[in-house]
């Protein structure tokens, strides 16, 4: 008997522990601990256990569960998840990448970061619709499973 994986929209591990990460930086270890212990208990488990690989793909649904975890244990809406995303994307870029993102112009910027979209997510694109000097138009579609928290999250991802 063979156990099929769960079918559906996926979110790479690293963005799981991208958002753990930048809650640690931006509110401390013990709001880190507090939204464990708030999360569905296979969620909460794959963190304790260090199971979450940062290379694997996880159900998008978990990664609602998380942002869900985030803003329940810490009372704060909107702004903290923009941050938590910014923050995260700050963290992925590192080194010579974090330099040259800061030389660049917005709207190169955010051709990286949809380029950068699909290493996140399994589902979904984002497509610079049009692009001129400190501006961008981006599309994203086919976005599965996402709700509110995750396009903020994901907003606050493209303005480092």
């Amino acid at each position: 008997m063979s156990i099929t994986p769960p079918q559906g929209p996926r979110v790479k591990g690293t963005a799981f522990r991208g958002v753990i990460q930048a809650l640690e930086v931006l509110r401390g270890q013990a709001v880190v601990e507090q939204c464990q212990s708030l999360m569905p208990d296979d969620l909460a488990a794959a963190f304790r256990y260090k199971t979450l690989l940062a290379s694997g793909f996880y159900p998008i649904e978990w990664y609602r569960e998380l942002l869900w975890s985030v803003r329940a244990a810490t009372g704060d809406g909107d702004r903290l998840l923009f941050e938590i995303g910014r923050e995260s994307a700050r963290c992925d870029m590192t080194g010579v990448y974090r330099t040259v993102f800061k030389l660049i112009s917005p709207q190169i910027a955010l051709s990286l970061a949809s380029r950068m979209f699909s290493n996140y997510y399994d589902c979904g694109q984002c497509r610079i619709e049009e692009s001129r000097s400190n501006f961008a138009l981006a599309k994203w579609s086919e976005c599965k499973g996402f709700n509110r928290d995750l396009w903020i999250e994901v907003f606050g991802s493209c303005s480092m």
